[in-house]
């Protein structure tokens, strides 16, 4: 015990102070060029971001395509119940011509004509069609819209640029990207082309509806159940992280739910009054979904 007492352990040595001109202790090769290492780390990500930008747009331009087409062939066929058909105006003129013609020496009045009123049902319809169809070419368009602006991003410098040029350009190009929402309009074409799949839905079941009950109820069951599928798929996030707690984190990470994320976020209050329930604050202004997945406890660095 006494010995071990009288051990001393040397002091820890401290780090000299750089000066100017003192030989470095972990020096970079001489071939070695820094710029040109960050450059590289820096346009692969850039890449694989356009990349998976791209293919979404890709996957979201041909279903816009396939699904405009065939409300387009349910529209050509509505758009003629909002005014008079030619072959039954011609007869009502004809019928109208030959009372007329009976009554000449009647003192009786001749009918005319009424001017015709489509059906409210026939103008729902069309307005659901129509504005499914409008949603479905304006995502076409902000798609075309968004890869051209990804081209011109991705566009390589002058071959004469240095490596800390170029860097300094893709930092400046990607701050650009940032301040001016373009991966917020990426994220807001397959919002408009599922509204315009619940408004072609809405006329579909408003058809039916006038036509047959029976047809319209096994319609509505169905599309019902899909949309409480996507309801529910917008929802979930939100609620297992702020309420639930769950051991893993909820998958079903989309614009929708991020959107259905932020507005809960800007109108829960942290404690609900009379409820005694405490949203969890670690998962208020979250940035992005990564954000979310970093705070879970069942992440492990």
């Amino acid at each position: 015990m006494e010995k071990e007492a009288n051990t001393s352990y040397p002091e820890p040595k401290l780090p000299e102070v750089y000066e100017h001109g003192a030989q470095h202790v972990f020096s970079l090769p001489q071939s070695s060029d820094c710029w040109k290492e960050c450059l590289n780390m820096v346009d692969e990500y850039d890449a694989n971001r356009c990349r998976g930008w791209r293919e979404e747009i890709d996957t979201l331009l041909v279903f816009a395509g396939l699904f405009s087409a065939v409300v387009t062939a349910f529209s050509v066929e509505s758009y003629k119940w909002l005014d008079t058909d030619p072959e039954d105006a011609t007869a009502e003129i004809l019928i109208h011509i030959a009372n007329h013609l009976n009554l000449l020496n009647s003192s009786l009045p001749t009918t005319i004509p009424t001017k015709f009123n489509p059906p409210s049902s026939s103008i729902r319809i069309n307005i659901c069609w129509f504005l499914s169809l409008t949603l479905s070419l304006t995502a076409v368009v902000i798609g075309i819209l968004c890869k051209q602006w990804m081209r011109e991003h991705r566009s390589n410098p002058p071959k004469f640029s240095s490596h800390k040029d170029t860097l300094l350009l893709r930092q400046m190009r990607h701050q650009s990207l940032r301040k001016w929402g373009v991966s917020g309009m990426v994220n807001t074409l397959p919002l408009l082309l599922e509204c315009a799949l619940i408004l072609f839905f809405l006329g579909v079941l408003d058809l039916l509806w006038s036509l047959n009950q029976i047809v319209a109820i096994v319609i509505t069951i169905q599309v019902g159940l899909a949309i409480l599928f996507l309801v529910a798929t917008t929802v979930l996030p939100t609620i297992s992280f702020t309420c639930w707690k769950p051991s893993i984190p909820c998958p079903y990470k989309s614009p929708q739910a991020w959107l259905f994320y932020q507005f809960t976020d800007f109108i829960l209050p942290r404690k609900w009054p009379g409820f005694g329930i405490t949203v969890n604050s670690f998962f208020r202004g979250l940035s992005d979904w990564f954000s979310s997945d970093t705070f879970h406890s069942s992440y492990v660095t």
